[in-house]
């Protein structure tokens, strides 16, 4: 992603700050839970990374609307972001059938 250098620290550093959180909520998410704590702190974070994918698709819209990105661009951003949260979303369903039996 580039933009204007103006709007590094108003825009786009507010973008890349949602992505790092988002990573660093699946990375924490990544560990496979042993008991039934551990499991609902792994699905917690996991809504937290779903949560921040959709302030990330909003700042998106923002930065398009301000013409800091180019509409294919954007669309791009958006499309992958999209698959992102599938992906979480089926993680988070296929743990729920997973995890039911643990202590």
């Amino acid at each position: 992603m580039s933009g204007p250098k103006r709007y590094t620290f108003f825009g786009l550093q507010e973008l890349w700050m949602t992505s790092r959180r988002i990573h660093s909520a699946v990375t924490m998410a990544s560990k496979y839970p042993a008991t039934r704590k551990q499991a609902e702190k792994r699905e917690e974070l996991l809504y937290e990374a779903l949560r921040q994918l959709d302030d990330y698709n909003a700042q998106l819209s923002l930065l398009l609307d301000d013409q800091i990105f180019t509409p294919t661009g954007a669309k791009l951003m958006s499309s992958l972001m999209s698959e992102a949260g599938k992906l979480i979303a089926g993680v988070i369903k296929s743990d729920r059938t997973r995890f039911t039996n643990l202590k």
